[in-house]
């Protein structure tokens, strides 16, 4: 047993662990939120800064370390001596605390043969806010819990919209598609998640790279930008997707592009010509028109594969580490 020190922003808690668990079990186990999604090392939304002690990975053979932050979903004490570890903080979180509430299903929407639009709606006194393209997780009658995406800012009417694709055997996709109901309960917990605007990224270009569902956060944040009142920075927005028929928000953005006036571009990888820029066939591949990107700040939303060779190519291009904002997206 030893003592683990935890700090985020202003506020330190010290718990009491072991070497022999995965740290981020431990700290859920004794209430603490904390943002996770795959539990297995992809998506890096787990991962913090060790200031003290020493940490070793649980399973050898899973990610333990990126960009030198350490993923406590396969973290674990080293020692029986104590450690101290620090949590990513934002000024822009301030008033947002992660929460559980139930929840019930009120509509559900097929987007395209294969995504669906599912509305929930909260208990009336139950507040709710969130940052356009954070997330959330949701838990069935069955005890399955998933993490998807909310694909609208906050709105007068008190919704939340997710978009989910349907997965071959995914548990809660199957759920969705194949037996919920309207009133169906659901527990839902949140808002989690990094994938906001940055008070500090103000006036600077904004390239956004999704691939999939990972349009949700962005089209979220897009629905903010339009509402606000001040001059729009210069706007781009890449979107992937294997094929034509799978942008089920295609007319959408579009139509918010003739609306704002941003850059938009749908590449389709499987399609004979591709679309997007010539010889692109991969979202990240749109990212090379730019000669650099030192006065950008670029948000990426998709599948690890895209978000990883999206930030290595961005960093070659000039952009400041901390300036790539993502939020990796796994199956379900």
């Amino acid at each position: 047993m030893a003592q683990l020190t935890i700090r985020h922003g202003p506020v330190e808690r010290t718990v009491t662990v072991t070497p022999d668990s995965a740290l981020l079990d431990q700290l859920l186990a004794q209430g603490i939120d904390l943002p996770f999604s795959c539990r297995r090392g992809d998506c890096g939304l787990c991962a913090v800064t060790l200031t003290a002690g020493s940490l070793a990975p649980h399973e050898p053979s899973q990610p333990f370390l990126r960009d030198g932050e350490h993923l406590i979903c396969n973290a674990r004490l080293a020692t029986d001596t104590p450690a101290s570890i620090e949590r990513p903080w934002f000024p822009e979180l301030h008033a947002i605390t992660p929460r559980r509430t139930p929840g019930k299903i009120h509509t559900l929407c097929r987007l395209s043969e294969d995504v669906i639009e599912l509305t929930l709606r909260l208990p009336p006194t139950t507040a709710f806010p969130y940052l356009p393209g954070q997330h959330i997780r949701l838990t069935n009658a069955a005890h399955v819990t998933r993490s998807y995406s909310l694909a609208a800012p906050p709105d007068a009417d008190r919704l939340l919209r997710l978009h989910v694709r349907q997965v071959t055997g995914g548990a809660f996709s199957d759920y969705l598609f194949q037996r919920a109901r309207p009133n169906d309960l659901l527990h839902v917990e949140g808002p989690f998640g990094h994938f906001f605007l940055r008070q500090r990224f103000e006036g600077r270009r904004l390239i956004f790279l999704a691939t999939g569902t990972g349009i949700a956060p962005v089209l979220a944040v897009l629905l903010a930008l339009r509402q606000t009142a001040a001059a729009l920075p210069p706007i781009h927005v890449y979107w992937g997707n294997r094929t034509a028929v799978q942008a089920y928000v295609h007319g959408a953005l579009c139509a918010l592009q003739g609306e704002m006036g941003f850059d938009y571009q749908a590449l389709f990888s499987r399609e004979p010509d591709g679309a997007g820029a010539a010889g692109a066939r991969h979202v990240q591949d749109l990212i090379t028109q730019s000669s650099a990107l030192a006065d950008a700040v670029v948000y990426a939303a998709g599948s690890t594969a895209m978000v990883q060779d999206a930030r290595a190519r961005c960093l070659r291009l000039g952009l400041q580490s901390d300036a790539f904002i993502s939020d990796p997206f796994t199956a379900s």
